[in-house]
């Protein structure tokens, strides 16, 4: 049969937040093709989407090679020859096979599959969401709580203890529930328009994202037995600054060097000193430091944040807030969100 190959090469893309390189399980860094799906699990993320190849094809590809050789491969279209055992790429020109493993050992079954009726229509939004909640969740895999998005009915909200972010959206979800940071970030980007909820094997619970191209995303979630108040944390208010120009790229150019930490520290540090905002990001090969003027008289402090929401803060929204006396808090509000960051004096 023959398909387009930026297609196929899309689909199996999306399919990667569910591979493992390290074999959690067997066939956990292939693609496993049934039924005219393509599947992916590692354990915590699952994902699938219609393959676009044969109904009556099974079988399991490495993903890795099979990625590679349709990156590289320069034809528009290709003819995919399935058969027991083997999966290959062919053109006039040249054909690349795979050894493809008829028996399907990955685990698919144990995350239970949505009824096509039980989805839940999602906020435009929700994705946006999703993208600044994960920034502000922690990475301290210590603290189980920090390391999860919370999802509310009608809200997210995400801490490491030195920040806090509330947004409002609907989630669909009917009781509040935790997913990893590491799971959820999969879905920013994505244009997710469905929610559903499975209990599979073993009792463990799965949440379930749908976006329009088709693809599925399921992750691991668990019940947020005890009521965490975020909330009371974003209640304050304050002298409000007007961002200087130059703040989102001065967080890009200070990300370059942060983000060679480990991810828990890739951070940028933030002051606000008389007259000044300074924004410095350090890692192994070198640092960036940036200072601008602000409109600032109060006491010198500072705060660390991810280079990635101070620059989509900056590049959205002009105003923030320095609360307390003396200063403890630094407020930004957006449409529908809030945000707190727990100053320290510098």
């Amino acid at each position: 049969m023959l398909l387009r190959r930026d297609e196929f090469l899309a689909k199996l893309e999306s399919l990667r937040p569910g591979l493992s390189s390290k074999e959690i399980l067997e066939q956990s860094a292939s693609f496993v093709f049934q039924s005219g799906q393509a599947y992916t699990f590692n354990g915590e993320v699952a994902c699938r989407c219609p393959s676009g190849l044969e109904i009556g094809f099974q079988g399991a590809v490495r993903a890795d090679k099979l990625l590679n050789v349709l990156r590289k491969r320069p034809e528009e279209e290709l003819e995919i020859v399935t058969k027991p055992g083997s999966f290959s790429i062919t053109s006039k020109e040249r054909s690349t096979e795979f050894h493809a493993e008829e028996e399907i050992k990955l685990p698919v079954s144990y995350v239970q599959a949505p009824d096509p009726d039980s989805w839940t229509s999602l906020d435009d939004n929700f994705a946006e969401a999703v993208f600044l909640a994960k920034e502000c969740a922690g990475k301290d895999h210590a603290n189980f709580l920090v390391t999860c998005v919370h999802l509310h009915p009608h809200r997210i909200e995400a801490t490491d203890t030195c920040q806090v972010i509330c947004c409002e959206v609907t989630t669909g979800v009917e009781k509040p529930l935790l997913v990893r940071r590491d799971s959820i970030k999969h879905l920013v980007g994505l244009p997710i328009d469905g929610y559903s909820l499975t209990q599979g094997a073993g009792g463990a619970s799965w949440a379930h994202y749908r976006a329009s191209t088709g693809l599925v995303l399921s992750f691991s979630c668990w019940p947020l037995e005890t009521e965490v108040n975020l909330a009371k944390h974003l209640e304050c208010s304050g002298i409000s600054l007007k961002l200087p120009k130059g703040v989102k790229l001065a967080a890009e150019l200070a990300g370059e060097f942060s983000s060679e930490n480990p991810i828990e520290t890739n951070l940028v540090r933030v002051d606000l000193v008389k007259n000044k905002i300074l924004i410095e990001g350090a890692g192994i090969t070198g640092c960036h430091r940036e200072k601008k003027k602000l409109d600032y008289l109060g006491p010198p402090v500072s705060f660390y944040m991810s280079p990635k929401l101070l620059a989509d803060i900056a590049d959205r929204y002009t105003e923030l807030q320095v609360c307390g006396n003396p200063p403890d808090r630094l407020k930004v509000e957006g449409d529908g969100w809030k945000y707190v960051s727990f100053l320290t004096r510098a």
